[in-house]
C-alpha cells in the first residue's frame, strides 16, 4: 500500500521532550517542534549540545525519559514498539 504524503502534512511532531544519558546528565529538556512535508529544517548547535541525540530520539534509536513524537502520524511516546518501527520504516 502506497501512502502520499501532502506537503501541508505534519511529517514529526515533538513535544515537551527530555533526554537524559545514564550518568544522570541532561541532555535536552522541554524541546518540541513540527515538521511539515514541505518543510526543510537545520539543526545547528556546538559540539556535545544533543543534535544528534534528538535525531536519533526522533527516529526511534534512542528511548527518551520524557515528551511525546509523533512520525507520519504514528505516535511512538518516548520509545517505539518494534512493530510501531516497521511499519515506519515500510513507509518511508
Amino acid at each position: 500500500m502506497l501512502h502520499q504524503t501532502d506537503i501541508t502534512s505534519e511529517i514529526i511532531r515533538a513535544r515537551d521532550l527530555t533526554k537524559k544519558y545514564s550518568n544522570g546528565r541532561t541532555v535536552f529538556s522541554g524541546v518540541g517542534l513540527s515538521v511539515s512535508a514541505a518543510q526543510r529544517i537545520a539543526l545547528i548547535g556546538s559540539n556535545g549540545a544533543g543534535k544528534s541525540t534528538l535525531l536519533k530520539c526522533l527516529i526511534g534509536l534512542l528511548p527518551l525519559n520524557g515528551g511525546e513524537v509523533s512520525t507520519l502520524g504514528e505516535n511512538i511516546g518516548i520509545a517505539p514498539s518494534p512493530r510501531q518501527l516497521q511499519r515506519l520504516r515500510r513507509r518511508i
